[in-house]
């Protein structure tokens, strides 16, 4: 992997690097997106305040399925980029853009349609560092998609604690590279058809919530996780189906109201 860029004498850590990029190009696809869908000044505050919405959400759902790695030395407030779970981010940004919408009285769909592109594009560069870093990495695997992680020695720690897993067994699924393939799919399904108008507003942003948590379903189970069992095995698979389920319908639903 990459963890380390050096550019011009600098040295940056790639993570970090790839999530300002996420950060910079949702910003400003967003506020391109929202051109005329939201009066004021209220154009350019509500994507920061949907990113803002998105870290506290996803700092305080990590806390919840794993708060083993909170305390004094990392408490949850701590102002550090680690400590987050995705869906909590995307979720509490959503119901923050609802709760927005119903403040101002706005149609949550097309503002919904105006965040696949930033959204998606930030998540395909978040899941990439998060590869560059070793981080979020999956099982251990002799198979064909095995990779071998030489950036993160805590992935070869995490591993030669397992029971019955030779030392030696270096290779595990690059998920990482998962994500961020389901992440670029999903715009490459739903962006065609909303350019087109083959959608009624707000029917392309619950086809991409759909299409990459169908990735997330299928990626679940060559994750590795520190969690607890429950978690992993009945948390987790119950929120996806339940999103997956929600998503669906709703499309269902406008597609057929639309006709």
């Amino acid at each position: 992997m990459l963890p380390d860029l050096h550019i011009l004498g600098l040295t940056l850590h790639s993570y970090y690097v790839l999530a300002a990029l996420a950060a910079a190009l949702g910003l400003g696809l967003a506020w391109r997106g929202l051109k005329g869908l939201v009066p004021g000044s209220w154009r350019w505050l509500l994507p920061p305040l949907l990113a803002l919405a998105a870290l506290i959400g996803a700092r305080l759902w990590n806390f919840a399925v794993n708060p083993a790695q909170f305390g004094p030395a990392f408490p949850l407030w701590a102002l550090r980029y680690a400590g987050f779970s995705l869906y909590g981010g995307l979720i509490a940004a959503f119901l923050t853009l609802l709760a927005f919408c119903r403040l101002r009285r706005l149609s949550p769909f097309p503002l919904l349609d105006a965040m696949i592109l930033p959204a998606g594009l930030g998540l395909a560069l978040l899941k990439t560092g998060c590869f560059l870093n070793g981080c979020c990495f999956g099982k251990a695997t002799t198979g064909l998609f095995g990779m071998v992680f030489p950036a993160n020695a805590g992935v070869y720690d995490f591993l030669d604690s397992l029971p019955f897993l030779a030392p030696a067994l270096r290779s595990v699924y690059p998920t990482q590279l998962f994500e961020a393939a389901g992440a670029a799919l999903g715009l490459a399904i739903a962006l065609p058809l909303l350019g087109r108008g083959k959608l009624p507003p707000g029917a392309a942003a619950l086809l991409y919530a759909f299409c990459f948590t169908l990735v997330r379903l299928l990626v679940h189970p060559l994750r590795a996780f520190s969690y607890q069992p429950w978690i992993v095995h009945i948390l987790y698979p119950a929120l996806y189906a339940a999103l997956l389920a929600l998503s669906g319908l709703g499309l269902l639903y406008l597609l057929v109201r639309n006709r």
